[in-house]
């Protein structure tokens, strides 16, 4: 079974907005809640997860994959693909539910990562950390892809450093 290009372009454009804006909520909620009692930080982060939860609400997202579509469609010739009766309500939301666990999982995978290291610090570290670590790497990943730099180069780093280096010192 193959793909013609515009489908697969569709499907590649659709899953990577929803990993990146899944990504960018659990990021938000997570440092919301955090940071509950300073409300004007809990209030700015809030707002970062609904704006960044916007970019893959059915008429929002097939309206980017259309625009997309017809931007590559001027370079290429290909005919874009009607996505009015595909990327609805009924297909995105067990799309977004299914990204929030590998979110998890990424995190668990830096939660071990920390404590595999040894230090001090990260050995104190318990299963109560993980929602920070998660976000902190959510946040470092989409912040990697929003600067266009390839593989988010030294951005991914930056952030992260600068999320997990107050609580835990300098991993």
């Amino acid at each position: 079974y193959s793909l013609d290009p515009p489908t697969a372009f569709v499907s590649m454009a659709a899953e990577t907005l929803t990993m990146m804006s899944v990504g960018s909520v659990v990021g938000g909620v997570v440092v919301a809640f955090a940071f509950w009692s300073k409300p004007q930080i809990a209030l700015l982060a809030a707002t970062f997860a609904v704006v960044a939860g916007l970019p893959v609400i059915p008429p929002v997202l097939r309206f980017a994959v259309n625009l997309l579509q017809r931007r590559k469609a001027r370079k290429t010739g290909l005919e874009p693909v009607d996505v009015s009766g595909t990327l609805t309500w009924s297909v995105l939301i067990p799309g977004w539910l299914g990204v929030v666990p590998g979110w998890l999982l990424l995190g668990v995978s830096m939660w071990s990562c920390m404590k595999a290291l040894g230090l001090p610090e990260t050995n104190a570290m318990t299963l109560a950390d993980l929602p920070w670590v998660t976000a902190s790497y959510a946040i470092s990943v989409v912040a990697g892809f929003a600067s266009m730099i390839p593989g988010g180069f030294g951005v991914r780093e930056l952030v992260i450093s600068e999320l997990i280096t107050p609580k835990y010192g300098a991993t």
